[in-house]
């Protein structure tokens, strides 16, 4: 257990994860927002010429109704980003920023893990926001009634690990999803061959 990584090196990983992440949403996800945003940059436009006062309503409700679907785009297309990325960590047993930093999820007693291994520990980890994105997908085929329970029960969830994420200052080093899918975090030298 001496070889686990604690709160340290996992809060340097976080911070550079962060970094990367908003770097990636303002230029990818700026890019597509922004082209999806210039249909509304056209309607703009025909507020300069001498209208009707219904085509002038009709063309500001045309803007508003564009700034609100590129607001709700770029929302989509952040998460969507967001989760692809800790899906890294998902695959390789380590996020960009804790392969920057050379650690790596590894099993309890210190071996290398398994894309199996490393896929339940994100699932437990990213509970909360898979139980959100289903909500979405309810919410969008028109189950309205699950939306609000789903809703809810992500929400306990999310508390009950935001509570479990402290455990790393216990001797084991682990947060709760280290604990419930039996992995630590070491220095990915100090992991021995499964």
């Amino acid at each position: 257990m001496e070889k686990r990584i604690g709160f340290g090196a996992r809060l340097g990983a976080a911070v550079i994860d962060v970094l990367i992440i908003i770097g990636l949403n303002f230029v990818i996800g700026g890019t597509i927002t922004t082209m999806l945003g210039i249909g509304m940059v056209n309607v703009s436009g025909e507020l300069g010429t001498k209208v009707s006062p219904e085509a002038a309503a009709e063309a500001v409700t045309g803007m508003i109704s564009g700034l609100i679907a590129t607001v709700l785009a770029m929302v989509a297309v952040m998460a969507i980003l967001t989760l692809l990325y800790y899906l890294i960590e998902g695959i390789f047993g380590a996020s960009p920023g804790k392969m920057i930093l050379g650690i790596k999820v590894g099993t309890a007693d210190g071996k290398q893990g398994n894309i199996g291994l490393y896929l339940k520990r994100w699932a437990i980890k990213n509970f909360p926001h898979l139980l959100g994105l289903l909500a979405a997908i309810l919410g969008m085929v028109g189950i309205i009634g699950l939306v609000g329970i789903v809703g809810i029960i992500s929400q306990i969830v999310a508390l009950i690990l935001f509570v479990g994420a402290f455990w790393i200052f216990g001797a084991s080093k682990q947060c709760l999803w280290d604990k419930l899918a039996g992995t630590a975090i070491y220095k990915r030298s100090d992991l021995t061959a499964g």
